[in-house]
């Protein structure tokens, strides 16, 4: 049970440490003059510890690898369990204490894998952003969109990712998540924005992602 355990917790942090670099991944550019491009569509809202902590919780729930995680390990606990029980009812021949036990416990672990496991990964991602989140990803930021793509700006950094480098949209419990890889995002609580219609930044941004 330790290895399948240990096996997990090493994905989920692996996840979480991949999120927390996706600032790195952008193209720094320079800001450009919005005299020369007409008006700029943009919000302005605050990223906290929070905010990231709940979209790696988002993600773990929707990504298809993290599912295909929790059924694969659904299914080896319930064969470790079944099997143990197994045993144990054959070499003491109380089949009708030890395999009840089986069930009722596998049961319960398949139903309930889901939310330990997004419990988990919650507990691992604070800990781990908490250490090492840098200051270009929390605190105010500014998202604009250009003619070329999407241009975001912190309080320590600057960078933009091209249309053609989104690759989704999506909400939940007041978030949007605009993704600019398969576990990166610029994450925007709705509650945090302070300037700007978030709801049209987001319609024409889905307009721009193909099969949006």
């Amino acid at each position: 049970m330790k290895p399948v355990q240990n096996q997990i917790d090493e994905i989920i942090a692996r996840h979480i440490l991949l999120n927390r670099k996706r600032v790195s991944v952008i193209a720094s550019v320079p800001e450009p003059d919005p005299s020369k491009t007409g008006e700029i569509m943009k919000i302005e809202y605050d990223v906290t510890l929070d905010d990231l902590i709940h979209f790696n919780t988002h993600h773990f729930n929707h990504s298809p690898a993290m599912r295909r995680m929790v059924s694969n390990t659904r299914l080896i606990l319930v064969v470790v369990v079944m099997t143990v029980m197994t045993v144990f009812s054959h070499e003491t021949g109380k089949w009708q204490i030890f395999m009840p036990v089986g069930v009722v416990f596998s049961t319960i672990y398949a139903f309930r894998i889901n939310y330990l496991m997004t419990k988990r990964v919650a507990k691992m991602a604070g800990k781990v952003l908490d250490k090492n989140a840098s200051r270009e990803m929390l605190g105010r930021h500014v998202l604009e969109l250009h003619d070329d793509g999407v241009f975001v700006k912190g309080a320590f950094s600057e960078g933009k990712t091209l249309w053609s480098g989104l690759t989704e949209v999506a909400e939940d419990a007041g978030y949007v998540y605009i993704y600019i890889g398969p576990v990166k995002a610029h994450v925007i609580r709705r509650g945090g924005v302070v300037s700007g219609d978030i709801d049209a930044v987001v319609e024409v941004i889905r307009g721009r992602i193909v099969g949006q």
